[in-house]
């Protein structure tokens, strides 16, 4: 391939001849910065030993000189303890100083003060052995002149080694510019190098990526006419070739099945169309990319802009099962009919909708890039709801006054109308028992059709736990005693609280507790246990028994409506199946559920797990809104 060089031998020239540079100007800046600290130790070690040592000496000669005038006019005290002290220092100095002598001349100027020095020692011994007549002469005749001739070689001494210092400092500073000069150069020479590759690496290597991003940007825009021109270098222009040569058959693919997925495309159109419930496809920046006829003519929704929707009111429902769907990413999927929402617009009366969105991905785990929005048109089946309930409300209502009486009359019949024969009594003991069950069972029907009307409009207050199960527990505690059965509640911290609708709870834990109760033979235990911290997300409320348990094959169908399981001496639930039905459709209310965990002979464990929040007045109301109110 003539006229192509490799890549890689190209990015090899161009570094090494950079790392070449970076070595040279390491090196240099080594050589220069060895030679300025070297000269500088010198300087230290030398001259300025010895600049510090004549200023000692100085120093010290001059607190002689005065000591010995304190002497000579008789501060005998004074004089003596500071002259043997600076004679000291002197000393020293001189020492310091004769050890480091490294200039022409110093070091006969060295030996004339060292001289000089052991001559005014001896004028100093005649001066402390003179009487005070004799002091003035020896110090006036002798010590001061030759103090006068120490100083000015000391002196001497102190320019010599300055003046090499401000040499040494001349040499320093020309040697630091050679430096400073030499780094320069280098690095304008590493610098033009650098800019020469970097043009090079543009013309070679960037230029030719920008391209190849350019048209990866136009492929992916569905623009597949363009060309990718073939670089210099050898790597990239393989690359180029295989960019090509995948462009090509992007080209052959598409005019392949162009047609295929367009027909898919109207088809999957035509079937949201022909759907009757009204289908809203909304983007992720809130417009409606998809909105089929039923959507148009219920809600006047049709495919618009988020700008175009701005001023137009679109359901609660739909928006927060839109939003909901974008921020959890997952499906809202409703359980029941009290989170329908109720639309009374369009002149078509007032109707419910249970709505459900699922998020439309391009790819398993892609960000939500739209939301679909279902919404099932229920009113039918909501009506036909509310007339089961009406009716089943209408029966019992109706059973509950003969059974009034039936009750009333069988207790007579026990207590005082007169004497029975034991068949008689057998009759009217067992006729009791079952007015007594029929009467349960129409009360909890009652109670179940109330739950549904209310529709999860909870009377929420604060209320201890410890209250709360005190209440059950006293409830319950004769009919516990009368069986042998142990009834208790486990230690709970006193001030724990939760904001629950305290009547509708108690009905829950009345009915574990009774239950529990009815299957726990003589000497067993029931037990009352919260689990849970203050900081949790779910506060769990447990009842536990020693009873008989619950097969595995029962465990998924004690919450069902009038199931009593097969077996007499394993079935779990009351006596007509009802008040687990009941418990779970108020704790699903609360946002919660309940849970059972049990073994045929080893006990049960049912777990209410209730949301550990404390809400305001607003959050009792139903969770499905329209435009003005709940359903």
């Amino acid at each position: 391939m003539s006229g192509r060089y490799s890549l890689r031998r190209r990015l090899v020239l161009g570094l090494s001849a950079i790392a070449v540079i970076l070595v040279v100007v390491t090196a240099s800046s080594v050589v220069a910065l060895t030679g300025v600290t070297d000269a500088i130790g010198r300087v230290l070690e030398d001259n300025y030993s010895s600049v510090i040592a004549c200023e000692d000496m100085s120093h010290a000669l001059g607190r002689q000189d005065g000591a010995a005038l304190l002497y000579v006019t008789g501060h005998d005290d004074l004089a003596r303890p500071i002259f043997a002290r600076e004679q000291e220092t002197f000393r020293a100095a001189l020492r310091a100083e004769e050890g480091h002598v490294s200039e022409p001349g110093e070091g006969v100027l060295v030996r004339e003060i060292r001289d000089n020095w052991f001559a005014y020692e001896a004028d100093s011994d005649r001066l402390f052995a003179a009487d005070l007549a004799g002091r003035g002469r020896v110090y006036f005749e002798d010590m001061l002149p030759r103090f006068r001739h120490l100083s000015e070689r000391l002196k001497q001494v102190l320019a010599l080694n300055q003046s090499h210092l401000l040499e040494v400092d001349r040499h320093a500073r020309r040697l630091s510019t050679v430096t400073l000069v030499a780094v320069v150069s280098v690095s304008v020479i590493a610098l033009a190098v650098a800019l020469w590759l970097s043009l090079w690496l543009r013309r070679s290597i960037t230029e030719p990526l920008s391209d190849f991003v350019r048209r990866a940007k136009a492929i992916g825009e569905g623009d597949l006419s363009g060309s990718v021109q073939r670089p210099v270098a050898e790597e990239l222009s393989q690359l180029a070739a295989a960019f090509s040569r995948m462009q090509d058959q992007l080209r052959a693919y598409r005019e392949s099945s162009l047609g295929e997925l367009l027909a898919a495309r109207d088809l999957s159109r035509a079937t949201v169309e022909c759907l009757l419930d009204p289908v809203v496809v909304f983007g992720a920046d809130g417009g409606v990319v998809l909105a089929n006829e039923p959507a148009w003519r219920i809600f006047d929704l049709k495919a618009a802009s988020a700008d175009e929707l701005r001023d137009k009111e679109i359901p609660d429902g739909l928006v927060r099962a839109r939003d909901l769907v974008f921020a959890s990413g997952a499906p809202v999927l409703p359980q029941s009919f009290a989170e329908s929402m109720r639309y009374d617009g369009g002149g078509g009366g007032e109707r419910h909708f249970l709505v459900r969105a699922a998020p439309l991905r391009r790819e398993p785990g892609e960000t939500s890039a739209n939301a679909i929005v279902v919404a099932q048109d229920v009113t039918r089946l909501r009506r036909i709801d509310e007339l089961k309930s009406d009716v089943v409300a209408t029966v019992s209502h109706e059973l509950k006054t003969p059974l009034t009486s039936l009750r009333l009359a069988t207790y007579m019949l026990l207590e005082g109308a007169g004497p029975l024969t034991e068949q008689q009594r057998e009759l009217a003991t067992t006729a009791r028992g079952d007015v007594e069950r029929l009467r349960a069972i129409v009360d909890e029907l009652l109670d179940l059709v109330r739950i549904e009307r209310e529709a999860g409009a909870l009377r929420r207050s604060r209320i201890a736990i410890a209250t709360l199960f005190e209440d059950v527990v006293d409830g319950h505690r004769a009919i516990a005693a009368n069986k042998g059965v142990a009834l208790g509640v486990a230690p709970l911290d006193p001030a724990r609280q939760l904001e629950v609708d305290a009547e509708k709870l108690s009905v829950v834990l009345s009915n574990l507790v009774a239950n529990a109760i009815r299957h726990t033979p003589a000497g067993g235990r029931v037990e009352l246990s919260v689990r849970g911290t203050n900081d949790a997300s779910e506060v769990s409320l447990t009842v536990k028994d020693t009873g008989e348990g619950i097969t595995g094959d029962q465990l998924g169908h004690v919450f069902d409506r009038h199931y009593r399981g097969g077996d007499s001496k394993t079935k779990r639930g009351d006596r007509h199946g009802l008040g687990l039905a009941i418990a779970r459709e108020i704790v699903e209310h609360h946002g919660g559920r309940i849970e059972v965990t049990s073994r045929a002979g080893e006990g049960s464990t049912f777990t209410v797990v209730l949301p550990n929040v404390f809400t305001s007045p607003t959050s009792e109301r139903p969770p499905s809104m329209d435009r003005s109110e709940s359903a």
